[in-house]
């Protein structure tokens, strides 16, 4: 698989991410990040040349949209059980 394959596939393994979230489906979650730390591993191995630097710039890009979307799920869990269980 190629590096730009890998950045494909890590596209839309943050869509799917995202999307279990918006379902509240945690072990969905959990099986998808799994399978995007095996990913990453292979991405670690890759080259990549200047044409993927657009691609590589959308891919962090997500990345980094993703990890707010999860702390922001996380503090609404946090405050939910709070609320719940006072």
């Amino acid at each position: 698989m190629s590096g730009r394959e890998i950045l494909e596939q890590l596209m839309a393994i943050n869509k799917n991410c995202r999307e279990a979230l918006a379902e509240n489906d945690f072990q969905k979650l959990q099986a998808i990040l799994d399978l995007k730390k095996e990913l990453m591993k292979f991405l670690k191995s890759c080259n990549f040349s200047e044409e993927d630097i657009p691609e590589i710039e959308q891919v962090l890009h997500d990345e980094e949209d993703l990890a707010r979307l999860v702390i922001m799920k996380k503090k609404s869990l946090v405050e939910f059980l709070n609320v719940k269980f006072y």
